[in-house]
């Protein structure tokens, strides 16, 4: 991903975060992926929910110190997450979720 194209993709994701809170509503499901697949660089949990759909508990615990540790737009990114996340509660990989796990 080009330098643009990664602002014109944090500019999107801000957008779109931003859209639900305004409306009172969670992030999607697409948009979960997307941050996930964002925030995911070298982490197992992250990429495990961006590829499955899977939430554990490690998700929530790294998800948890992202938004403490962590300036806009990422903290941002990781509080809808963990929104999303609670919402949806603990569970496994969903068939046609996404990408396919790593081994």
């Amino acid at each position: 991903m080009t330098t643009e194209q990664q602002q014109d993709d944090t500019r999107e994701i801000n957008e779109a975060v931003q859209r639900a809170w305004n409306a009172g509503a969670d992030i999607d499901d697409a948009l979960a992926r997307r941050i996930a697949g964002r925030l995911g660089a070298g982490s197992r949990p992250l990429y495990d929910f961006a590829a499955t759909g899977a939430i554990s508990a490690e998700l929530l615990m790294q998800l948890d110190a992202v938004s403490e540790e962590t300036d806009e737009p990422a903290g941002i990114w990781a509080a809808a997450l963990i929104q999303y996340c609670r919402l949806h509660g603990l569970r496994g990989p969903l068939p046609g979720w996404g990408l396919e796990p790593q081994p």
